[in-house]
């Protein structure tokens, strides 16, 4: 009897057994691609009537197949891993010439700003003082967008630029207003 006549012979008996014990060894994957694979390896063995205990040669085998399937599974998932991560560049060409340009335009901003107001806008970024905002009469809402990394609305910075005399009288009448009708009447 040929390898060939042999192997079909096997498949037939103990193919069921040889699935179960594949989807016990390796899970999420195509079991038949497995099966397939075990028989292809054992159709290039010299002589399979010389094999005593067949059923236990073919789990042995479809084992071996079991587990370089799982072996190079990992390799390739951190291999892939890997590549992906190297293949994202944080820092494209794109994102970096959009933060100059954001970076010029509030270096812009920041140069027509009045003097109350950058005094007020420097010791809140770097210091975290709102009180002399206050003193100068000048208002720095709180943004949490992504602009200025959630510090200032630049929006209301340009408002101040071109409301702002240089005594800051209307900032104060701003807030005269607004505290007048907070009183009760």
């Amino acid at each position: 009897m040929s390898n060939q006549a042999l192997l079909s012979a096997w498949q037939r008996r103990w193919h069921r057994s040889l699935l179960r014990f594949l989807a016990s060894r390796a899970r999420h994957v195509d079991i038949a691609d497995l099966a397939q694979e075990t028989y292809l390896r054992l159709l290039r063995a010299p002589d399979l009537r010389e094999v005593r205990n067949p059923e236990a040669y073919l789990i042995r085998v479809a084992s071996h197949v079991a587990a370089e399937w799982t072996f190079s599974a990992r390799t390739l998932e951190k291999l892939t891993a890997s590549m992906n991560a190297a293949l994202v560049e944080e820092n494209t060409p794109e994102l970096e010439v959009q933060a100059t340009l954001s970076q010029q335009r509030v270096e812009q901003l920041f140069k027509e700003l009045p003097a109350a107001v950058k005094a007020a806008l420097v010791l809140r970024l770097r210091e975290g003082q709102t009180g002399i905002a206050q003193e100068r009469g000048v208002d720095l809402p709180q943004h949490r967008g992504p602009d200025l990394a959630g510090v200032v609305d630049l929006g209301v910075l340009r408002a101040a630029r071109s409301e702002q005399d240089k005594d800051g009288s209307v900032w104060r009448e701003r807030r005269e207003e607004a505290a007048a009708g907070d009183r009760p009447a």
